[in-house]
C-alpha cells in the first residue's frame, strides 16, 4: 500500500487553470509518445524505450509545452506502463487462469475532458448543437467537480 496525499483545487482557485493547463499539456505528451510507441509495438514488432521515444518527441510542441523535467518524467511513467504490461503478458501466458482476459496495450489519455462548452464528449446521449451551451448540456455531462491532484 503507498500513502498518497492528495489535494483538492476548486475550479475558482487562483491556481486552477494553470495546473489544468499542465495537466493538458502532460496528456497530449502522453498521447503523442504513446502513440509512437504503439505504432512501432503493432507494425514494426519493435518497443521503444523512454530514451527512443524522447529523441522521437523532443522537438515537438507537446515536449515544449512542459518543463523538461516534467515532460521527462511523463515519458518515464509511459515507460513504466509499457514495462507493466510486458510483465503482465509474460504472466498471462504462464498462467492464463489468473487473468480474466488478455492484458491489454497502454491506452491513451482521454481527450473529451476539455472540450469547449457546445462540443459533444462521449458519454452524452446525443450530439449537441454548436449552440448549446455547458448549462443547457445534460446533468450528467457537467463537469462541476474540482480537479484533484495525487502524487504519482
Amino acid at each position: 500500500m503507498k500513502l498518497v496525499e492528495q489535494h483538492v483545487i476548486a475550479k475558482g482557485d487562483p491556481r486552477y487553470v494553470r495546473i489544468d493547463e499542465a495537466a493538458f499539456a502532460s496528456k497530449n505528451l502522453w498521447n503523442l509518445a504513446n502513440y509512437s510507441v504503439r505504432q512501432s509495438f503493432i507494425f514494426e514488432h519493435k518497443y521503444l524505450d523512454n530514451t527512443d521515444v524522447y529523441h522521437l518527441v523532443k522537438s515537438s510542441d507537446a515536449y515544449k509545452a512542459l518543463p523538461a523535467k516534467v515532460s521527462n518524467q511523463v515519458l518515464i511513467q509511459l515507460h513504466k506502463a509499457w514495462v507493466s504490461f510486458f510483465e503482465a503478458m509474460q504472466q498471462w501466458r504462464e498462467h492464463p487462469e489468473q487473468f480474466t482476459g488478455r492484458p491489454k496495450l497502454p491506452g491513451y489519455k482521454q481527450t473529451w475532458l476539455h472540450s469547449p462548452p457546445g462540443q459533444w464528449s462521449p458519454g452524452q446521449s446525443h450530439q449537441p448543437t454548436v449552440q448549446q451551451t455547458a448549462r443547457e448540456r445534460p446533468e450528467e455531462t457537467r463537469q462541476s467537480e474540482p480537479l484533484y491532484l495525487s502524487p504519482a
